[in-house]
């Protein structure tokens, strides 16, 4: 992640942001807050360590490019004033929150707008060279520089959150047949390689099927028989339970005496007899099949597709 740095002046003054005061340039610094920058420090607008000091130096570097001070942006941020000002003074021996910490960052994230207009005034205001000119167009930088990095922090927070939630939630994994069951044509080993385990949510899997994960596996579709129910590089999840044809469905299976993997509708017929069908009409379907003839190896129930 691109760390974006600044060497600018410190913001030192509580500003008025009303569109029609005058902008004036902050010159003396918090009278009952210290947030002068400590050898060697420079606006560095990401945590890069997670220590106290880090955190502390952060802070800082927020408040001093919105020219706010701590205690003001806790207001902001609905903290007791006292927790944060402690914290950055180091007078009580605690860590802060994560909560808090990104309170502060959204809050800061939110008042980044009211400080690029009074900057924005600043820079009209002001003669078009000279001290004064760089000193604003540094704040209009500093400003741009946090806004891009309170975004990225917040994104990767609310990611990190996702995760976490996800991780909590019980999964499985789905072994991945290395073979395809050919909707048309295709060869299907005794003993299929499994290449890969897929993960899968166990709630989303329970809410497919009552079949123990046991009995569960994915395997890619190839041909066009079944289009444009099933397309060629489709996974379908088969119930490997499934050994019979007990309804009209989409089943994994070899015909008779033949090698040949299918993946084909199976509807009943009047009588005692099924239907075999290939969704794409271009293919007939063969009627009056005895389901003994068919080695049934599973149903579908589920299909995946790359978009």
């Amino acid at each position: 992640m691109l760390i974006a740095e600044r060497h600018s002046l410190a913001h030192s003054a509580v500003m008025s942001f009303a569109h029609d005061a005058k902008p004036v340039r902050p010159e003396r610094p918090f009278s009952d807050e210290d947030l002068s920058p400590a050898a060697g420090d420079s606006m560095v607008f990401f945590i890069t360590e997670d220590t106290d000091d880090e955190i502390r130096r952060y802070i800082k570097a927020i408040c001093r490019t919105l020219d706010l001070k701590p205690s003001t942006l806790a207001k902001h941020a609905s903290i007791n004033p006292t927790t944060v000002t402690r914290f950055l003074n180091q007078t009580h021996n605690f860590r802060m929150k994560d909560t808090t910490l990104t309170r502060i960052q959204r809050t800061a994230l939110k008042q980044i707008q009211a400080v690029e207009n009074h900057v924005t005034h600043g820079l009209h205001g002001c003669e078009d060279n000279g001290d004064d000119l760089r000193f604003w167009q540094d704040w209009k930088t500093d400003l741009a520089d946090l806004r891009v990095a309170l975004e990225q922090s917040l994104d990767y927070d609310d990611m990190a959150k996702r995760d976490r939630s996800i991780s909590r939630q019980e999964m499985v994994f789905l072994p991945l047949i290395d073979q395809a069951a050919a909707a048309g044509a295709g060869m299907y080993s005794d003993a299929p390689e499994i290449v890969a385990e897929v993960p899968f949510l166990l709630e989303q899997i329970q809410a497919l099927t009552r079949t123990p994960t046991d009995n569960l596996a994915l395997i890619r579709v190839a041909g066009d028989s079944m289009w444009p129910t099933l397309h060629d590089g489709d996974q379908v999840l088969i119930d490997r339970s499934v050994r019979t044809i007990r309804r009209d469905g989409v089943y994994v299976l070899r015909a008779g005496n033949s090698d040949d993997i299918q993946v084909k509708r199976i509807q009943w017929e009047p009588g005692k007899t099924v239907r075999i069908i290939s969704d794409n009409t271009l293919y007939e379907p063969f009627a009056g099949v005895d389901p003994d003839d068919l080695a049934v190896l599973g149903q579908v129930c589920w299909l995946g597709r790359r978009v």
